[in-house]
């Protein structure tokens, strides 16, 4: 299975970037400060540091009108920011996403010289997971690493469009600073079918 895609579209305005623009324009924004859904969690023997995630919907005009001219779909739009450590690299903890099966990235701040995107099916577990409640880690709750075998790992680049399939359990290693993105999320299957 093939679990992302880059695509070739368009650069997203510097003016869309702006963090407090952003703030100023946004309404329902959002602090997590750890992402662990009330677990440990383990990786390799080594106790992980989630990251931090901040979210910011998005509600200025102008993004709707540019979306709706230059990207290949339109949904559920937020700017996500996760937060790691330079001393003490964290992890966005593998995971499969509540408001959408497909998302949409456009990666402005890669968080990290080196931070890897990685997918994963669990030991007796279907590859792709139904919708969970919002707050909980997967449909079927608490999983382990060591349960987990790794399908796909890479490296995106920055300014950098990506379609991920998010309805697999993946993660988000090795984040050193602010790794902040500009996100479209959908559970519209044909999206997937219509950008291969």
């Amino acid at each position: 299975m093939i679990f992302y895609r880059i695509l070739d579209l368009p650069p997203l305005p510097e003016e869309f970037l702006h963090h407090s623009q952003l703030k100023e324009d946004t309404s329902g924004y959002n602090l997590v400060q750890k992402l662990d859904w009330g677990y440990d969690h383990y990786l390799n023997g080594q106790l992980c540091t989630p990251s931090a995630s901040r979210a910011f919907d998005i509600k200025h005009p102008d993004y709707e009108s540019w979306c709706q001219k230059n990207l290949p779909f339109t949904g559920y739009k937020k700017i996500y920011v996760w937060s790691g450590l330079i001393d003490n690299p964290a992890i966005g903890l593998v995971h499969h996403d509540t408001t959408g099966k497909i998302v949409l990235n456009y990666i402005y701040d890669t968080g990290g010289d080196n931070v890897q995107t990685s997918w994963y099916i669990e030991k007796d577990r279907p590859l792709l997971r139904n919708r969970k409640p919002p707050g909980t880690q997967s449909d079927t709750g608490h999983v382990k690493y060591d349960d987990l075998t790794v399908l796909e790992q890479t490296v995106f680049e920055k300014n950098t469009w990506v379609l991920m399939r998010v309805d697999v359990l993946h993660d988000i290693r090795y984040i050193t600073g602010n790794r902040s993105m500009f996100q479209i999320r959908t559970f519209d299957q044909s999206v997937w079918n219509r950008c291969f």
